[in-house]
């Protein structure tokens, strides 16, 4: 849900050939919402029910916010949609753009996400799931949700590894249109984060300069396992790779292109709801830099004639 799962940020990868067009939106919870409602109504329901799951504190010790809670909100937000579905409905659906949400198996080797389909594929079915379901494994941030118990197995969300799922998106449109080169690849970012530097102590408050006089050794490895946690969940780290990775299929401001807010979204933790008006100006100043308006029309044009990319 936060980190490219924050908010309603989705990514969307879309694929043309000899004139007809096929979307492919992925990654986070937010995707789940559009799929039910429009953009404009998804972004006033996430509003709306942050306020009531982050406000619900857990009584376990190893979640922060209270799981049962969001799951009731997550029943109510599918039940109301304008799809007139039943709150436990099936995660496949006809007819509707394919999506899927990225989560990770607890007791897996952690070696690949799993990618929570609402379409059939070659060698696969749909995930079998209720909507609800994949919203609450895509968006079960650890410390934040505990993970959810699907047919058996334990997920929790994504972002370790794969907050940006761009790598995702290319891997799923290969394996269903192998052919068809890349119309648009859109990526929406949630920030840019601080740089991921291992700390050498200079910058550390009194807690950890502490800690550091009495555990020298305890406290590098501390340092350690929060830098390779960073490593992992980087967002922009994916971006770059990617970008070099596939030269043969994506160039970035052609048919890939990525907006990223480049400061004060990474001081804004994914439970503090109440400043989402802060996000709100941050993007908007970014959105109505003169380089952005450009890029958005580069947007505008390839969604509309996707072969102008390829």
């Amino acid at each position: 849900m936060w980190n490219e799962y924050r908010g309603i940020n989705s990514n969307h990868a879309r694929k043309a050939q000899n004139g007809t067009s096929q979307f492919i939106r992925f990654h986070c919870y937010g995707s789940l919402l559009t799929e039910l409602q429009t953009v404009d109504q998804a972004i006033a329901q996430y509003s709306k029910l942050s306020e009531t799951i982050f406000i619900t504190l857990s009584q376990s010790k190893t979640a922060k916010f209270d799981h049962t809670t969001f799951e009731i909100v997550l029943r109510k937000v599918v039940a109301e949609s304008p799809l007139n579905l039943q709150p436990d409905a099936l995660l496949k659906e006809p007819n509707t753009c394919k999506t899927f949400v990225v989560a990770i198996r607890t007791r897996g080797t952690g070696a690949a996400a799993v990618r929570m389909r609402t379409y059939d594929t070659d060698t696969a079915d749909a995930f079998p799931a209720r909507i609800w379901e994949a919203a609450r494994a895509t968006s079960a941030a650890p410390t934040f949700f505990h993970p959810i118990t699907i047919n058996g197995v334990k997920y929790d969300h994504g972002g370790t590894g794969w907050n940006n799922s761009t790598a995702e998106a290319l891997a799923e449109a290969n394996r269903i249109w192998p052919s068809r080169s890349i119309g648009c690849l859109l990526s929406l970012g949630t920030g840019l984060e601080e740089a991921i530097q291992l700390s050498e102590g200079d910058d550390e408050l009194f807690s950890r300069s502490l800690l550091q006089k009495l555990a020298p050794q305890a406290s590098f490895q501390l340092e350690v396992a929060k830098y390779c946690v960073a490593s992992l969940t980087s967002c922009e780290k994916i971006h770059r790779e990617v970008s070099e990775k596939y030269p043969d299929r994506i160039t970035p401001n052609r048919n890939y292109l990525r907006f990223n807010v480049p400061q004060g979204m990474s001081k804004i933790g994914l439970e503090e709801w109440k400043k989402v008006g802060d996000i709100i100006a941050l993007t908007e100043d970014y959105m109505d830099h003169g380089e952005m308006l450009e890029r958005k029309k580069t947007i505008a044009r390839v969604l509309l004639n996707p072969q102008l990319a390829s």
